[in-house]
């Protein structure tokens, strides 16, 4: 579409043949809310024993909270080892 600047795929343009085929290709569905903000909006984020995080909670962030983190990270970069992750590079192969 030349005015809007939108691209449409030609089967696609094809298969349109009214304006309201046009206007289902060019609007577009509003993103889809993530879990962790439709919980905050919820009273449960209000609650005294629940954590609500917006990504994935990892091990790190357990060692991070309870205070290790400082101390095993220390320790990898002294035995030479990687910080996170497991040292493999791609497909797999060992990094040396």
């Amino acid at each position: 579409m030349q005015l809007t600047g939108m691209r449409i795929p030609d089967p696609d343009v094809q298969s349109i043949t009214n304006t309201k085929a046009l206007l289902g290709h060019l609007v577009r569905k509003p993103k889809a809310k993530k879990l962790a903000e439709s919980l905050f909006a919820n009273e449960v984020s209000e609650l005294p024993n629940v954590q609500i995080v917006d990504r994935r909670y990892t091990p790190v962030d357990k060692e991070k909270e309870v205070g290790r983190w400082k101390v095993i990270e220390r320790e990898l970069t002294a035995r030479g080892l990687p910080i996170t992750g497991n040292g493999a590079g791609p497909k797999g192969a060992m990094v040396i």
